[in-house]
């Protein structure tokens, strides 16, 4: 795409704002990870996002000491999640690291992330399988994001997801926090026009689409975890 002078401008001017508002809210320092949440959906986010109380209660549950945290699916804009795990890391003294595919969210977080943040380029599984065991064997809090939902045709994400809760499995240990966004308890948090889609699949298959609707249901019968938050996402504790 072509952009002409004018837009280039204001994209400049907008990508150093986002510079100058990180680094002024990083020197803030909130000292618990409510604060920290808080913080984030005040300045980032909104402050009734749906993931918003999900978030706050995966992050209070997470080990607060130096935690690792993993994110499949960079995000830099919506929940804006990358930024929130930059921050909790910082605050934690953690380390983060997110991987997707396209590597146009980490190229848009580009000055506003601390050194404890390393972004990936590569599919999520193939990352999980390959190069994560030689960055850590235990993950604190892992937040599935990396394939976004198409609720006309619900079934692709949901078997990635259970893909990559295969693949890092191994790396959660009891009191590490699965976080899967995506995954709504209830019909009405499906956008209205699939919602007739969504009671389709419920009568076809006995529970609600979404990314980690396979892993619920593969938590019914092997219980490796506890469901301590459910609404549009979903918090596991791993037992």
């Amino acid at each position: 795409m072509n952009l002409s002078p004018h837009q280039h401008w204001k994209r400049s001017i907008g990508f150093l704002t986002r510079i100058y508002k990180y680094r002024r809210i990083r020197r803030l320092s909130p000292i618990n990870a409510r604060q920290i949440a808080d913080m984030h959906f005040q300045n980032w986010s909104i402050p009734d996002h749906p993931n918003r109380r999900g978030l706050t209660i995966a992050l209070e549950a997470t080990n607060p000491t130096a935690p690792f945290v993993l994110e499949t699916g960079t995000s830099a804009y919506g929940t804006d999640s990358s930024r929130l795990f930059d921050l909790f890391t910082l605050n934690t003294s953690g380390q983060f690291h997110s991987v997707d595919i396209n590597p146009k969210a980490s190229r848009s977080l580009r000055f506003q992330h601390g050194k404890q943040s390393h972004f990936h380029v590569a599919d999520s599984v193939e990352f999980i399988e390959t190069s994560l065991p030689m960055i850590t064997d235990v993950v604190d809090l892992c937040y599935l994001d990396s394939w976004d939902v198409d609720w006309s045709n619900p079934s692709s994400s949901a078997e990635h997801g259970l893909n990559e809760f295969r693949a890092v499995s191994k790396h959660l240990r009891r009191n590490s926090v699965l976080v899967i966004d995506d995954t709504p308890k209830d019909i009405w948090l499906i956008p209205e026009g699939f919602q007739s889609e969504a009671v389709e699949f419920l009568e076809t298959f006995g529970f609600l689409p979404g990314k980690g609707s396979l892993i619920l249901e593969l938590l019914k019968h092997e219980k490796f975890g506890e469901v301590i938050h459910h609404e549009y996402n979903v918090v596991i504790r791993m037992l």
